[in-house]
């Protein structure tokens, strides 16, 4: 590609074709169809094979003038009513009324620590355990999408319930069918996509990065709705054009267009191939995914935009792409894988075709066989004189003839003509039988002859003859599951919270599409059961059940739910209760009384017991407390010692204290006397030195 478009702005418009010029519009077409025809010739003899159990499945009965005109043309439904009856498995296991879907929750759901908020320091509960929040939160979330999905798989996505009933006939009897899931102008589509509108290279390994082209037949009016809102560019195409799907797929790709079509067999369609494909128009050298959608006849790109989003761009350290996560609408259903490495499936057409057309043969023939006895023929003698034509014969009429002595029956001889052959006759009865066995169509799962057998043999009975199919509606129920993942990633992108809020009945406020359709912790998983995938093998569950009934060992209100429940019985709950208590019989009365004296015996023991007990203990509680008054009056001796010892202590030091003072107040006196001789003596010795 020459173009070098950013990404930004590949991401930003409705339609990448307002961006590109002729020339490279041009390139994208021819190299969109130049891989689809490289697909379409990798498959043609698929596409043949198809064709042929087509016809077997839908009773298309080609004209037939041998071994001569009007000769036997049955065609036995072996196909059709294999298809149903896998259908009929099918359907009522997976299309539940209203409960398609449910949250399988993973890892654990018992909550997280709480903390303080301001600390961050663990909170602990009333038993010193670490306080827990938020348990529950993953089934409470899972219940939530539960409940949005099935109310958009049963009653939001336009006809999402009649085109997986329709699904299963197809699949069963093709091998491979497809269902497109996207985002349209109104909310989620989701479309049937048979096989021969779906082409791919045969030899695919990875479906999600394959390029595949989808096959879409509108009218003109459909066209113009997606012009005016935008999603095809306007182009010019002739109106009465007749561009029908039979004249693009043919086993002859080099007539896929038919010219030779005449305007009376116009039927206003006009084709489009929608191709999922790597192109690289940011010129990196890196292949971007994108949906590009041409007009068949015209050759006119009308669509281009991307399969991916900004945030499924993963980049290295120098910012260049290293890979881009592509957002894949279709998911295939795989009935049988192919052991050719063929991409598409085996289906019980496949698996029946040759059983088909050698019982139609075999019946056609013995048919043939008892017409021809039946009608007769022969040769008669030209001696017979008879008139030719045809004889009308009345009761005890007798026709003249002439004849020349001899018998008439020596001039009549008639054409040799065999019975039906018996071997031919058994050997359709082996190949009946072999295509019921091969298309799981056993006396025991179509409920026929099944009325005298216990329920632990018609367990083991339908264990082995649905063990083939539950191993083909576990391919379904996984495909099933991814259809059902894309479904909640378109919502992770486009749902409102006013919408969600609006089919939980809960305030708007309360509610978050965003946050619980972005992360994990659980899974969205289809509700039917592989285990138990038929009523007749639920039947015999709850009739097995049955014999526990009144077992001591057994939960018998649990017991009668499962009994219920497997009987299909609606709104069971409702019939259960807590059983009244049944009156006692005279033996058990006796027993009572016996056990009540017992009990009453018992219980003076006991009083007894109790009362010696308590006078011991009330023995213990005097000794304890003559104990406690003794210990209280040494204390209070002790402590009257003490205050004695206190008191003479007090009376010393306050007499020694006394004894001081006095001694001072004498040593003072004393002192006093000696100053005052001193002064004394001192004025005698100065007035006699004066003198």
């Amino acid at each position: 590609m020459k173009a070098k478009l950013p990404l930004d702005n590949i991401l930003e418009v409705n339609n990448v074709v307002t961006l590109l010029d002729d020339d490279e519009q041009t390139e994208i077409v021819n190299k969109v169809m130049d891989r689809y025809n490289s697909d379409l010739q990798s498959r043609a003899t698929k596409q043949k094979e198809l064709e042929g159990i087509l016809k077997l499945a839908l009773s298309v009965i080609d004209p037939k003038s041998f071994p001569w005109d009007g000769a036997s043309n049955i065609n036995y439904p072996l196909i059709s009513t294999a298809m149903m009856e896998f259908a009929a498995k099918c359907s009522p296991e997976v299309l539940r009324d209203d409960f398609i879907v449910k949250a399988k929750i993973i890892g654990k759901d018992d909550g997280e620590e709480a903390t303080d908020s301001d600390t961050g320091e663990l909170l602990l509960d009333e038993d010193g355990l670490p306080k827990r929040v938020k348990v529950g939160a993953k089934q409470k979330r899972g219940d939530r999408v539960a409940t949005y999905m099935n109310y958009q798989l049963t009653e939001d996505i336009p006809d999402w319930v009649d085109n997986t009933d329709k699904s299963f006939v197809a699949y069963a009897a093709l091998g491979t069918i497809f269902k497109k899931t996207y985002q349209g102008s109104d909310g989620i589509e989701s479309e049937l996509v048979f096989p021969d509108k779906l082409v791919m290279h045969d030899k695919v390994t990875k479906f999600e990065k394959a390029p595949k082209t989808h096959i879409i037949e509108l009218y003109q009016n459909e066209i113009q709705e997606k012009v005016r809102k935008k999603i095809y560019e306007p182009f010019d195409y002739d109106d009465d054009g007749d561009d029908s799907a039979s004249q693009v797929i043919t086993t002859d790709l080099s007539n896929a267009q038919d010219s030779s079509s005449s305007s009376s067999d116009n039927s206003g369609l006009h084709i489009f191939l929608e191709q999922c494909c790597w192109l690289d128009l940011d010129g990196d050298d890196f292949a971007e995914p994108y949906v590009v959608t041409i007009h068949n006849k015209s050759q006119k790109l009308v669509r281009l935009v991307p399969r991916f989003k900004k945030s499924d761009i993963t980049k290295e350290k120098d910012n260049k792409i290293v890979s881009i996560k592509a957002h894949n609408p279709y998911t295939p259903y795989i009935f049988i894988p192919s052991p050719d490495g063929s991409f598409y499936g085996i289906g019980l057409g496949h698996l029946l075709l040759n059983l088909n057309k050698g019982i139609n043969s075999s019946i056609n023939q013995l048919t043939d066989a008892g017409t021809l006895q039946n009608t007769g023929g022969g040769f008669i003698a030209k001696s017979l004189k008879i008139r030719g034509g045809q004889f009308k014969m009345k009761p005890n009429e007798y026709k003249m003839v002439d004849s020349f002595g001899g018998n008439i029956r020596d001039s009549i001889v008639p054409l040799p003509t065999p019975q039906p052959s018996q071997t031919l006759f058994a050997l359709l009865g082996f190949l009946a039988q072999s295509g019921k066995e091969l298309g799981s169509l056993r006396d025991v799962l179509t409920g026929e002859n099944s009325a005298n057998i216990q329920a632990t043999t018609m367990m083991a009975l339908v264990e082995q003859g649905i063990t083939q199919f539950k191993s083909i509606f576990k391919r379904c129920r996984q495909s099933l599951k991814k259809e059902f993942k894309i479904i909640y990633e378109l919502n992770s992108d486009n749902l409102s919270n006013k919408k969600y809020a609006e089919v939980l009945d809960e305030p708007q406020k309360n509610v978050s599409a965003k946050s619980d359709f972005s992360r994990g912790g659980f899974d969205i998983v289809p509700v039917a059961d592989i285990a138990s995938v038929t009523n007749t093998q639920r039947m015999a569950r709850a009739s097995f059940l049955m014999q526990f009934i009144g077992d001591p060992f057994t939960n018998q209100l649990l017991l009668r739910q499962r009994i219920l429940s497997g009987f299909n019985i609606e709104n069971y709950e409702e019939l259960i209760t807590t059983p009244p208590p049944s009156p006692p019989d005279a033996g058990t009365i006796l027993a009572q009384a016996e056990m009540t004296k017992a009990e009453n015996k018992l219980k003076e023991i006991n009083i007894k017991a109790i009362e010696a007990s308590a006078s011991l203990e009330k023995g213990k509680y005097d000794i304890e407390k003559l104990i406690a008054e003794i210990k209280e009056k040494e204390t209070q001796s002790l402590k009257n010692i003490a205050d004695a010892f206190a008191k003479e202590r007090e009376a010393v030091i306050r007499t020694a204290e006394s004894v001081n003072q006095n001694i001072e107040k004498r040593a003072e006196a004393r002192n006093e006397n000696i100053k005052e001789t001193s002064e004394t003596e001192k004025q005698s010795t100065t007035e006699e030195r004066e003198d």
